[in-house]
């Protein structure tokens, strides 16, 4: 894994503020959530999240594509593949408890968000909590 240093650059930044859950949040929240981030490369077959572990990051897929994995026996099945675009670990810190299982598919390109500014940006923006508490997790 390797992350690139704390703070998005300005492309990114516009691109994000206009998509949900993003504009959701007031200008400090954005500008808060954007300069603690980091955008981090893992490779194929890199584990992102464990089901047993809350995370300490939410990660936004930029590049690549993972697997959300789930326990069957003593077989991992995968649920599904998600690409550019997906928002993951957010559910088990929205929850307080790990849930997500998630693996790399490919070499992945990610932005990783503080998990503790998220769960802070959860109780201070009402339009923020909101769009998490009515979107279902995909391994719930």
């Amino acid at each position: 894994m390797s992350a690139t240093p704390a703070g998005l650059d300005q492309s990114l930044r516009q691109q994000l503020v206009s998509q949900q859950p993003f504009a959701l949040l007031d200008e400090t929240g954005i500008n808060t959530l954007f300069d603690s981030a980091l955008v981090r490369r893992f490779a194929i077959g890199s584990r992102l999240l464990r089901p047993d572990e809350l995370p300490a990051e939410v990660f936004l897929v930029l590049r690549g594509e993972v697997r959300l994995l789930v326990n069957s026996g003593s077989e991992e099945i995968t649920l599904c593949k998600r690409g550019s675009g997906q928002l993951i670990g957010w559910s088990s810190l929205v929850r307080a408890e790990a849930c997500e299982w998630v693996q790399a598919s490919t070499d992945l390109e990610v932005i990783a968000f503080p998990g503790d500014l998220w769960i802070k940006l959860i109780r201070e923006q009402i339009n923020f909590a909101s769009y998490f508490y009515n979107l279902p997790g995909l391994q719930e």
